[in-house]
């Protein structure tokens, strides 16, 4: 069985499939939150050692399920530090509070220190899967049954063992060819006690065993984890190994998925009024912005929908907030760009952070999304908050669409939420350079998983009919309340017929869960350009300001760092944040502030984690008129709009007069009794930052309202009579005109003109394609002297008759055409 390991977690224990099929994590826990139900603990604060194998074809497991392990230990309150176990050096089990070694390769090579301190120590230690051979046989089996109390007997690979059974519950046990167990024998009942064992049928084997500070686990606990796996059996066990004694109490917390601006109000409403009447609290996992790019469910017309766009359901959703619920993001469009991603490529069906396709009709997952970059995740976490703040709507966690992003992506989540609702997914490289990956359920709550997330469980998945049915969720909780402090977390789409949310709620509530809500984060909302965006540096000063998301925690005070400096506490009243920051600041430049703690009115300090990056100015604020006044023009009156990037005030004088001050962008320049002859107008804008344009922009034009002389008509042109439809009509020159103005008419009033023309550069109109007068009769035309600033003459005027030709042979035909 050499360089044998347990088949990979990526084929073995897949990845959430439904609607809601691969599940990730966000991570980096951010901005400023309040402390959710923090485990009491035995354990006073202390650090942990992860060791795992990373050699060879399968070495990648062990990276992976390593960071499984430490986020289980993180709800001990345990620091974790993970490191391969063949760097281990002579006496590092010493400087823990305890040690798990992760058997993850069969074979692999082990320090000979690591094996003499394990069987040296007087801490914990913990081993799990192979390679227990190596110190239980051989030279040190006596040391090892005399210091356990057990020996191994081996690895029983006939996969015969289908069920875990751990105090008073059953554990389902995945039992296929190519999984094992090692197979251990009580030596000594005085120290060896077994805390979980394997069954088939009659037949029983350890599954977790301990001796005094020394445990072992016959298989690797989180390969094909389920939700009513034997995993969660040792996730519970972790309380006896490390002596830590939480308090007993079964927690249930309910998500209404996917609501979007395109959902039918009515639904929601009725949900909220039916957990409201028996007094659940649930969360709302709520897109900011619906897209159906495609037009998959718009008969091919593309579609975008906001939450002002659908008033209805934005209504209903804020009823929901009334009812109990509280809002978490559930991304931003939760779809990705205008292609199928790999279904419709509309919000709720893709994925928005990680590129997916469907190869032979298999949905396979091909990696991060092209632009993935941490500038552009964190873009759209941020717009998609900000646009649900903007409706009054105070987003309390975060929730990855379809639970998988990148680890870059996750750990931008972090910089803006803190607590999330899904299942972890944590990644390796394997030795081909392909990109491997495993969601991880969260039993209890994970304080900070390697990401950094504050991991709310989700441990039962949701109703999928006719698959899976709230029976279905029920059994999982069962299962769930085997694990001391487990948690019931679930969700249910909108869509769905609430008869399956009356089966559910009142079947948990039955197995003694108490559903809860989230704790409301104190959330600092930065109102002013960050992540590089312009105008912020005035005289030498950065000012941000913010709003918070819990009344009356009033932040006073913060801890600020500024480009990595000693951090000082500065005043935050007003809302507003003054930073000075050492030297000179230029524009195009940026600068890190980094708040890392604040204080309230109320006294009471909360942590933060902001990296805030501040631009500067990459030019001088400018305004300027969208369209400049017509030269000549003969108004007298003018509305302009002006317009500058980033500006917030403009201010504008008219012929070196007096300056108007402080006039708002948005609202129209308005300039009235405007006289005849030359005019000036001078802008200044200054923009968020205070910062004010040096140099006016100035725009001159010419106010002209007197009109040129009335044409002179030509008496010749036409004739008193004409015998042609299309007769040249002439006039002479006037002085300054820039086009004359024709018409033609049957009456003297022209209230009703049969032919009008505006001519340019010429002194004389013919009418021409598909013109011409309609019918024998006298007709009377006019014409009139028009300038280039619109003035217009008075109209000369003339007549003419419109005879038949004459025939015969002194008359040939002479019209007609």
């Amino acid at each position: 069985m050499s360089g044998a390991s347990f088949p990979p977690s990526s084929a073995t224990a897949p990845l959430r499939q439904g609607r809601a099929p691969v599940r990730a994590l966000f991570a980096l826990a951010a901005w400023l939150c309040l402390a959710l139900a923090a485990p009491s603990s035995g354990l006073c604060a202390g650090k942990a050692l992860v060791l795992y194998d990373n050699e060879g074809t399968w070495g990648w497991i062990g990276e992976m399920y390593s960071q499984h392990m430490a986020n289980l230990l993180t709800h001990f309150d345990l620091e974790v530090d993970r490191k391969s176990s063949a760097s281990y050096q002579a006496g590092d089990l010493e400087n823990y509070q305890a040690t798990f070694y992760l058997g993850a390769v069969y074979g692999a090579a082990l320090p000979a220190a690591l094996l003499g301190d394990v069987l040296a120590t007087a801490k914990p230690v913990c081993w799990m899967g192979y390679n227990l051979d190596k110190i239980a046989w051989g030279a040190t089996s006596a040391d090892f049954q005399a210091k356990t109390g057990f020996s191994f007997i081996g690895l029983d690979t006939t996969g015969t063992w289908p069920e875990v059974r751990y105090g008073s519950g059953s554990f389902t046990r995945v039992s296929v060819s190519g999984t094992y167990v090692g197979q251990t024998s009580v030596v000594d009942a005085g120290k060896a006690s077994v805390l979980a064992e394997c069954v088939n049928g009659a037949a029983q084997t350890p599954y977790i065993i301990r001796g005094g500070n020394f445990c072992y686990v016959a298989d690797m606990p989180f390969s094909y984890a389920s939700e009513t796996d034997r995993y969660l059996a040792f996730a519970d066990a972790l309380h006896d190994v490390l002596g830590v004694a939480h308090t007993g109490s079964h927690t249930a917390i309910l998500r209404i998925e996917d609501v979007h601006p395109a959902v039918d109000a009515g639904m929601l409403r009725a949900i909220a009024d039916y957990l409201h009447s028996e007094n659940v609290p649930f969360v709302v996992s709520v897109i900011p912005e619906y897209d159906d790019p495609l037009g998959a469910y718009n008969k091919g017309v593309a579609q975008h929908i906001l939450w002002t766009d659908a008033p209805d359901t934005l209504d209903a959703l804020r009823y929901m907030t009334t009812k109990g619920g509280q809002i978490i993001q559930h991304g931003y469009t939760h779809q990705y760009s205008t292609v199928k991603n790999p279904d419709k490529g509309t919000t709720a069906d893709d994925w928005e952070f990680f590129r997916v396709r469907k190869i032979g009709g298999v949905q396979t997952f091909i990696g991060p999304v092209p632009e993935d970059s941490a500038a552009w995740a964190r873009g759209r976490v941020l717009t998609g908050k900000r646009m649900l703040h903007e409706l009054g709507l105070n987003p309390v966690a975060w929730l990855t669409p379809h639970y998988l992003a990148s680890q870059v992506d996750y750990q931008e989540f972090a910089k803006v939420y803190g607590p999330s609702l899904d299942r972890g997914v944590y990644f390796a490289t394997d030795t081909a350079g392909k990109l491997q990956f495993q969601e991880q359920i969260a039993p209890y709550v994970i304080p900070r998983d390697v990401y950094g997330t504050r991991r709310i469980p989700e441990t039962c998945a949701h109703v999928n009919p006719p698959d899976v049915l709230p029976s279905t969720l029920i059994e999982r909780a069962r299962v769930n309340l085997n694990v001391r402090d487990g948690w019931a977390g679930m969700y249910f789409h909108w869509y769905l017929d609430l008869a399956y949310l009356r089966e559910l709620i009142p079947g948990i509530k039955a197995l003694g869960y108490q559903y809860t809500s989230l704790p409301v984060p104190l959330d600092l909302m930065w109102s002013a350009p960050l992540d590089g965006s312009a105008g912020q540096a005035v005289d030498g000063q950065i000012t941000l300001t913010f709003t918070e998301s819990v009344d009356p925690a009033t932040v006073t005070a913060a801890t600020v760092a500024i480009n990595g400096a000693a951090p000082a506490l500065i005043d935050c009243s007003g809302n507003t944040v003054t930073l000075t920051p050492a030297g000179s600041l230029p524009l195009d430049s940026a600068v890190t502030v980094t708040l890392s703690k604040a204080i309230t009115a109320q006294g009471t300090g909360y942590t933060l984690d902001h990296d805030l990056t501040v631009g500067f100015l990459t030019a001088a604020p400018q305004a300027q008129l969208a369209a400049a006044p017509a030269s000549p023009s003969n108004q007298t009156a003018l509305s302009l709009a002006v317009t500058g990037s980033g500006l917030t005030h403009y201010a504008y004088r008219l012929d070196g007069g007096a300056w108007v001050q402080d006039q708002a962008m948005g609202a129209p320049l308005e300039l009235s009794g405007l006289t005849e002859g030359s005019h000036t107008l001078d802008l200044l804008g200054r923009d968020n930052a205070g910062h004010a344009q040096a140099t006016p922009t100035s725009y001159t034009w010419t106010v002209d309202l007197t009109p040129p002389a009335a044409p002179v008509i030509d008496p010749l042109n036409p004739a008193p009579t004409v015998t042609t439809p299309k007769p040249k009509l002439a006039w002479g020159a006037s002085e300054g005109a820039a086009s004359y103005e024709v018409q033609v008419a049957r009456s003297q009033d022209f209230a009703a003109p049969l032919l009008q023309a505006t001519v340019s550069g010429d002194t004389s109109f013919t009418p021409g394609t598909g013109q011409r007068l309609p019918a024998i009769g006298r007709y009377f035309w006019r014409v009139r002297a028009v300038d280039a600033a619109g003035n217009a003459s008075a109209w000369a005027a003339s007549g003419f008759s419109y005879a038949s030709v004459p025939i015969g042979p002194l008359y040939p035909l002479l019209g007609g055409q």
